[in-house]
């Protein structure tokens, strides 16, 4: 059964911070293990890891950018240049979050209203 530890944070010189991993014991304090915690894996206190999205293709870790994303539909095509998505690091895949589908949606239905209301091409056919 493994016992229970704790994360003390502390500063060293420059007031650079400072993780040490220890579980109390009987009658003194062993210490696991001590590190430089790096910026981007914890919050800006260093008492919080950050959670770390990974990619479900290569599990490559997901940042925050941009994407571009294009609409193919019979009769219109249209293109974002640059939407807020997570983008993988490792392999490029791009997941949007549900605001960016949200509006991506409502755009396309706004559009498909909108354009029943233009008449529509006949083909003539000659014989």
């Amino acid at each position: 059964m493994r016992g229970h530890s704790s994360l003390l944070l502390g500063y060293g010189s420059k007031k650079r911070p400072v993780h040490v991993v220890c579980s109390p014991k009987e009658d003194y304090l062993a210490i696991i293990t001590v590190y430089l915690p790096h910026a981007d894996q914890w919050e800006e206190d260093f008492r919080t890891r950050r959670k770390i999205m990974k990619c479900l293709y290569c599990q490559g870790r997901m940042e925050r950018g941009t994407a571009p994303f294009r609409v193919d539909r019979k009769g219109y095509h249209f293109t974002w240049d640059a939407l807020p998505a997570w983008v993988c690091t490792q392999c490029g895949e791009v997941y949007f979050e549900e605001t960016e589908i949200e509006t991506i949606q409502g755009v396309i239905r706004l559009i498909e209203r909108k354009t029943r209301k233009l008449p529509q091409r006949r083909e003539l056919v000659v014989a």
